[in-house]
């Protein structure tokens, strides 16, 4: 891998400037934080050097990865269909929900359980992305966890899903 093949800076593109809660800002937020202080972006079919900057954007069932340089300059877009991860998507944020309100109940066991689960399906998501990823963008573990995350809230606000509400 060539020396700065990596983000240094990444946007949501939410056309349907969709109005989400207080903790999917916060996951989105911390999300991006963590992406940009270490990840590994090798976009394979572009031969010009990074940092990139990288826009996610959905649009009719399709996933956008716009990747350009640090001048704003287009380099590329990578598209992948979302419906092999809808049902993840789908999967995480009901057991997102579930473990947000085992958490105000303060139910101890359920919770450690939930949250088990959540991570489990959290790494399958991520998993699913680098897979679908693969031979367009190699990315690592930790850096599909972070793109699963955004992938994820812009999915599920696409959808209308109840945990996108201004709750």
């Amino acid at each position: 891998m060539q020396g700065n093949r990596r983000l240094s800076s990444v946007t949501i593109e939410d056309a349907l400037n969709v109005k989400r809660n207080v903790t999917v800002e916060q996951e989105i937020t911390t999300a991006v934080s963590d992406l940009i202080a270490g990840n590994v972006f090798d976009p394979v079919a572009i031969s010009e050097d990074g940092p990139y900057a990288l826009a996610i954007r959905v649009a009719k069932g399709t996933l956008y990865f716009d990747i350009s340089d640090e001048e704003n300059r287009d380099l590329g877009t990578v598209e992948l269909p979302l419906q092999p991860l809808s049902k993840i998507i789908r999967d995480y944020f009901m057991i997102c929900e579930s473990h947000m309100a085992a958490g105000i109940d303060n139910h101890g066991k359920q919770l450690e359980t939930l949250d088990m689960a959540r991570r489990g399906i959290h790494n399958e998501g991520s998993v699913e992305l680098a897979n679908l990823l693969h031979g367009k963008i190699s990315i690592d573990f930790q850096t599909a966890r972070r793109l699963f995350t955004l992938v994820s809230a812009l999915h599920i606000g696409q959808r209308g899903e109840a945990l996108m509400g201004g709750a």
